[in-house]
């Protein structure tokens, strides 16, 4: 019985040993910054977050944490962290350092792990350019110019209010997901990636193998490579996408594809769009419209169908692997808004 009380005991110990503890330094600076100044942070394994504050001062709390079970290392693990600082009337600098010297193999195997997680007080007008790998971003609002790289991690933004003024807010994601409230006009580039944006004026999209859903927005540019495209109202749709799905909830006024194995489909075409202009190959396009619609549609079709209203008035050039529409839809005359459709191994849809 003693032999087993002893044995058992050797054992818990043992795993109270294994147990990784936590382990933290940090780093505190401030530095007076104008509305000229840029921020720039480099970061990496960990998280960059933003807190609003009325003071002309950028104030940095850096901390560097480690997590291992090897206690009598501890202090070591974490002397091979250090932060990088610069600072001038135009530019506040961080950059996370780290010499892997100074860590063993258990950093390899996963027994060991570090993190560098930055809290920033920063004024609302600050200039931003944030790089962060493994880690997320989190800011509540900029009307400074802002430029974001990020890499496997997550973005979240409440607002970017930057006018006229300032260069157009620039976002660079891999392997990352962003989610945005409200903004102005935006610059992207999304590869592997998911974006939703609730409320923009304009964005300029390029994005593969990613998820777009964005609720509400004035204008869209996008080129898009294996996507999925969610958009819930939108006046301007401007495109050229290739083996994506794009799904409109609302379309106001004017229409823009070329595409390439990309099915599209608008749930409610507004009766007073401008125009839609497409040029698809083994694409169908799909668009609902409603009883107020009038408009001019020409269109060529090969190997595919153009399906239109009754309330047709269109003249037809039939051939065995071809159709040439050209009339309008929904009235005789006084039609201005205007259909350019040319498709192959694709079917045109408007569905009253």
């Amino acid at each position: 019985m003693k032999t087993l009380v002893t044995f058992c005991l050797l054992i818990y110990s043992a795993v109270l040993l294994a147990q990784k503890q936590i382990y933290t330094t940090h780093i505190v600076k401030n530095f007076p910054v104008t509305t000229t100044t840029t921020l720039y942070i480099e970061n990496f394994n960990g998280d960059i977050e933003f807190e609003l504050w009325n003071q002309n001062n950028v104030e940095a709390q850096v901390t560097f944490e480690v997590i291992t079970p090897k206690i009598e290392k501890a202090k070591q693990f974490l002397q091979a962290f250090t932060l990088n600082t610069f600072a001038d009337s135009s530019l506040v600098k961080f950059i996370s350092l780290v010499n892997r010297d100074m860590l063993d193999k258990s950093f390899n195997n996963g027994r060991s792990t570090f993190k560098i997680h930055y809290h920033l007080k920063i004024p609302v007008y600050l200039n931003l350019n944030i790089k962060n790998k493994y880690g997320d971003i989190i800011l509540t609002e900029t009307s400074g110019a802002i430029d974001i790289k990020l890499r496997y991690g997550k973005c979240t933004i409440n607002q970017l209010t930057a006018d006229e003024s300032k260069p157009i807010p620039q976002l660079d994601l891999a392997y990352a997901s962003c989610s945005i409230q409200k903004a102005n006009w935006l610059n992207i580039e999304a590869d592997y990636s998911v974006l939703k944006v609730n409320k923009a004026i304009g964005i300029i999209l390029q994005s593969k193998y990613s998820d777009v859903i964005i609720d509400d927005i004035y204008s869209l540019k996008i080129t898009s490579k294996y996507d999925q495209i969610e958009l819930k109202n939108i006046s301007k749709f401007n495109s050229d996408i290739n083996y994506s799905h794009v799904n409109i909830g609302f379309l106001k006024t004017e229409f823009q594809a070329t595409a390439k194995y990309s099915p599209i489909y608008i749930k409610d075409l507004y009766e007073e769009f401008t125009s839609v202009t497409c040029d698809l190959y083994y694409s169908d396009f799909t668009a609902k419209i409603n009883s107020q619609s009038c408009f001019k549609i020409s269109s060529t079709v090969e190997y595919g169908k153009n399906n239109l209203p009754r309330r047709s008035n269109v003249d037809n050039i039939i051939t065995p692997t071809s159709m040439k529409t050209n009339g309008t839809v929904g009235c005789i005359k006084g039609a201005s808004s205007q259909v350019n459709i040319v498709a192959k191994y694709g079917d045109i849809n408007f569905i009253e």
